[in-house]
């Protein structure tokens, strides 16, 4: 009595009599895959394949088996194919039934963490090398300046000589020099004004021409009486050389914010040609939010860069440099960075926008105190909403992919 079985594509007899071997092969869990390319079929069993079908023979045709026919290579190579299927598909390509070689996936697994690991660098990690992320600008020699300083300051102290000979009180010689048409001039004049008679005064308020009444208002009761002024300075010679250095420190002064400004307008520009960076570039007027965002709750909120794509804000920016910055300074600006990326993500968050703020920090006033953790602790709170860079960081740790995110 025989019985017909087939095993995978191929039919065969085999006999039940008494006595005779069951020639049927072991049952097996993963089935033969016959057009997969890692089971060919030799020329030798291709051809004893041929002839015996050609001969009509009955018996049973082994030479249908695949190459790999043990379990464990089956499972090896399917491990491999389902690995790489996985892989390319979690890449976005086609062609699935194409496996990869080990060295090619191993590399880019390599490339990617590598990538990652870059990306995911937070402002803290530069800590321990800080001093090579700063932007440190060149100052001037002492006594190398006084030549150049007295030649720069000496018509301002001419002009401050004539102008105290005529006045009469100190009240009149502040409303004198208010008088002064040349805006520069002017304001040196003011600040010999404040080196001689008030030392009390704010700076700031000597540079604004209407501000003349209020300054002899509030401050007048303290002015130094003319007849001494006149005494002593009278006293010095002209140029003199100690008040020169003096008004060539205020020289300079927000100078380097400026070039911090101007070379990052450069950087972002040349890294982003497709997205548009407004804002001054060096002395300017500030961005107000009011006039970006119409319903902004402080429209009077100041800020020095925004990049749009198109008429999309991806990013609202302070550039800021820190030349010298201790005590309680160390609280002060990383407090209103605070208030700050708090108010513009609340705002963004409530219309859905991605928005991202970015300081810019630079100089060798990071380096004092607790500057470096308090600016680290801003990107922490906000999830990444919130960067910290300092020029040589730009390249690295602002993409256009984290931008648009």
């Amino acid at each position: 009595m025989t019985h017909t079985f087939i095993v995978g594509d191929n039919y065969g007899e085999y006999s039940t009599l008494p006595g005779h071997l069951d020639p049927r092969p072991k049952p097996r869990s993963v089935p033969p895959v016959q057009n997969h390319r890692y089971f060919k079929k030799s020329p030798r069993r291709q051809h004893k394949q041929q002839k015996t079908k050609a001969t009509g023979s009955q018996t049973q045709n082994w030479t249908t088996r695949p190459r790999c026919n043990t379990q464990a290579s089956f499972k090896k190579n399917t491990r491999r194919t389902k690995f790489t299927r996985e892989f390319q598909a979690s890449e976005g390509k086609t062609g699935l039934d194409l496996p990869l070689k080990w060295s090619e996936i191993i590399f880019l697994l390599l490339n990617i963490t590598i990538k990652s690991t870059v990306e995911q660098k937070k402002f803290a990690d530069y800590k321990a090398d800080g001093h090579l992320w700063v932007t440190l600008s060149s100052g001037e020699y002492y006594p190398d300046i006084l030549p150049l300083a007295c030649e720069l300051y000496k018509p301002v102290l001419i002009i401050f000589a004539d102008l105290l000979k005529k006045a009469h009180s100190a009240t009149d010689l502040m409303m004198s020099i208010s008088l002064v048409k040349e805006q520069w001039i002017r304001i040196q004049l003011s600040r010999v004004f404040r080196k001689y008679v008030s030392p009390e005064t704010p700076v700031e308020m000597l540079k604004k021409k209407t501000a003349a009444a209020s300054i002899c208002e509030q401050f007048g009761a303290g002015f130094r009486e003319i007849t001494e002024v006149q005494r002593r300075f009278s006293e010095r010679p002209i140029p003199d050389e100690a008040l020169c250095a003096i008004l060539w420190e205020y020289k300079d002064r927000g100078k380097k914010g400026y070039d911090l400004t101007e070379r990052l307008f450069a950087i972002l520009k040349s890294q982003f040609p497709t997205l548009t960076v407004r804002g001054p570039e060096r002395a300017g007027k500030d961005i107000l939010l009011g006039t970006v965002f119409p319903d902004y709750p402080k429209p009077d909120r100041p800020v020095d860069f925004i990049i749009y794509d198109g008429d999309e804000v991806l990013a609202v920016g302070l550039a800021r440099y820190d030349s010298d910055r201790g005590g309680a300074q160390e609280d002060d600006r990383p407090g209103q960075y605070r208030d700050c990326a708090q108010e513009i993500l609340h705002h963004a968050t409530k219309l859905g926008h991605p928005t991202k703020v970015i300081f810019l920090n630079d100089g060798p006033g990071l380096l004092l105190g607790s500057m470096w953790n308090d600016y680290a602790y801003l990107e922490h709170i906000w999830n990444d909403r919130v960067r910290v860079v300092t020029l040589r960081m730009i390249e690295t740790r602002i993409s256009e992919d984290w931008l648009k995110s």
